[in-house]
């Protein structure tokens, strides 16, 4: 008996899941919002980044992608497999690769602190506010920190693969008004 295996593209897969999660923020936010307003909200592709992916802004791009590959400082084997193979169509030198998974790490520990934070917190707007402030924060260190170590052929790679392929995996939703 064969065992019948699924070869999708990573960057297909890649795509796929930025696309599931940008509808799952917008949709989560709609979602509450509708809840509290006692009506049904339809959601639309307000901006499909495989058709117009100049109206993708370039940080949203980044901070999908880098959330995507991050993994633990001290990654499993697991982790460090997905990692690499998700980073191979970038074409990153060794050293600009172990220079950048060393920040999303960073990037990692310090997202995974705030969210402690919040669950630790008392849940009041201020408190959420600010919390989601650092996390923004967190994500722009980030893509400052490792735009700016890489070298000028592991920075303009890694343009590359955001800007012309990261863009055009993602969708993001928003009411029909």
């Amino acid at each position: 008996m064969h065992k019948r295996r699924w070869h999708l593209s990573k960057a297909y897969w890649f795509g796929l899941r930025l696309a599931l999660s940008a509808c799952l923020t917008f949709a989560a936010a709609t979602v509450a919002g509708a809840q509290n307003a006692g009506s049904v909200t339809k959601l639309v592709v307000v901006v499909d980044g495989a058709t117009n992916p100049e109206q993708i802004p370039d940080d949203l791009a980044y901070q999908h992608f880098f959330l995507a590959v991050a993994a633990h400082e001290q990654p499993s084997p697991q982790e460090v497999a997905r990692q690499s193979a998700q980073l191979a169509p970038v074409g990153l030198a060794a050293s600009d690769r172990q220079m950048m998974t060393r920040e999303l790490g960073r990037m990692m520990t310090a997202l995974e602190a705030i969210d402690a934070a919040e669950r630790a917190s008392d849940g009041s707007v201020t408190a959420l506010s600010d919390l989601k402030v650092q996390r923004a924060a967190a994500r722009a260190r980030a893509i400052t920190t490792v735009r700016g170590a890489l070298s000028t052929e592991g920075a303009s790679a890694l343009d590359d693969y955001v800007i012309g392929i990261v863009k055009r995996g993602i969708k993001i939703y928003g009411t029909a008004n």
